[in-house]
């Protein structure tokens, strides 16, 4: 339905209105007129995207029109043609609903939907038969939802679509557009910890080791009891006896130069020898 919705507009039986353009094919303009088959049909495709309906001209009044100031003179509901009466209205709709219906902003399945597609189609080289999701490609799936509402909907004219856009990224790799991937964020970045200056390795106390192994460390106090374990991250190629800064060197006593001490810091407790004090 085009009116099913609690934010689509009312629709006036008494609303008269003639269209301000119309394609040079056509006969002359659309009307509606009261006590005719056009009436209550004031609702035909308007602006960049063709905005259609009670629903979408409700939503985009709702949404975009009342939150703008100069804009506030407008009521589509009662005026849908004031989007071709206006050259600051004629955009705003197309812009609104490719980020409302095509990218999904609101809508957990198609924002999903979307975002999985252009990232197979980025991330293949600009592939669309690689950017398959739910049954439609990346220049498939956007137009059916801009043509018909719907991301698997074959839109009208889908050959032409195609070409025009297969045109256009040719024309946009040619001009340099390379292929990235989209970068996906680590559940808990870790920062490493700071890499300490290189310092000649101490000398363990008497009864005491530096490193690997567990005892009491040296350094100008009463030592940190350490032991030795396997390193991750960067400094997997490391234990506490191959890295000369990884030695439990008395932290916190000879300063932050003694890598066991940054034990101490949550973030980084996988990345040193482990002290226990």
């Amino acid at each position: 339905s085009l009116n099913d919705q609690p934010w689509a507009c009312y629709v006036d039986p008494q609303m008269t209105m003639t269209a301000e353009t119309w394609a040079s094919w056509a006969p002359g303009p659309l009307k509606c007129v009261p006590g005719t088959g056009s009436e209550k049909c004031c609702w035909w495709g308007r602006g960049a995207i063709q905005t259609t309906g009670p629903n979408n001209y409700g939503l985009l009044q709702r949404e975009v029109f009342s939150k703008v100031p100069a804009l506030g003179g407008i009521d589509l509901c009662t005026n849908p043609e004031a989007i071709c009466q206006r050259d600051d209205a004629k955009w705003l709709g197309a812009i609104f609903y490719w980020a409302n219906n095509v990218q999904g902003f609101g809508l957990e399945a198609e924002a999903a939907t979307f975002a999985e597609s252009l990232r197979k189609f980025v991330e293949s080289g600009f592939d669309r038969s690689a950017s398959v999701v739910a049954g439609a490609d990346f220049a498939a799936g956007t137009g059916g939802v801009v043509n018909n509402g719907y991301w698997s909907a074959r839109p009208h004219g889908h050959n032409e679509r195609l070409r025009y856009f297969d045109f256009i990224v040719a024309q946009l790799k040619a001009a340099g557009m390379q292929t990235v991937g989209i970068p996906r964020p680590p559940p808990s970045p870790k920062p490493p910890p700071p890499s300490p200056p290189q310092r000649p390795k101490p000398s363990p106390p008497p009864g005491g080791t530096s490193g690997g192994g567990s005892g009491k460390s040296g350094g100008g106090g009463g030592g940190i009891d350490c032991v030795n374990q396997p390193l991750t991250g960067s400094f997997s190629a490391y234990s506490c006896e191959t890295y000369e800064e990884m030695i439990c060197s008395g932290w916190p006593e000879t300063g932050p130069s003694g890598m066991c001490g940054y034990c101490q810091y949550d973030d980084v407790a996988d990345n040193c020898c482990k002290c226990r004090s």
